[in-house]
């Protein structure tokens, strides 16, 4: 399965699109706020395992994504494809 079909799978596509805002940041923008982050994999997993509050904005909110709903390796190859966006 494809990175993009295994974030559809877990239900990323519901708040973040490509190149658009949707509940949550674009893609792109992922992309683009972590680029010259060495440690952002690693940074992007803990944000969808324990979630975050006001990362992108005040009101911003990332529920909690548990490991029955997206693997560590899918998640990992995931962060991947969404870094080279």
């Amino acid at each position: 399965m494809t990175p993009e079909a295994l974030a559809a799978k877990a239900g990323c596509t519901v708040c973040h699109a490509k190149d658009k805002k949707v509940v949550g940041p674009a893609l792109h923008a992922i992309a683009a706020k972590y680029k010259s982050n060495s440690k952002a994999p690693a940074l992007l997993a803990a944000t969808v395992r324990h979630g975050s509050k006001g990362a992108w904005g005040k009101d911003s909110i990332m529920p909690p994504v548990a490991v029955a709903q997206i693997g560590d390796a899918d998640l990992a190859a995931v962060i991947a494809w969404v870094l080279q966006q």
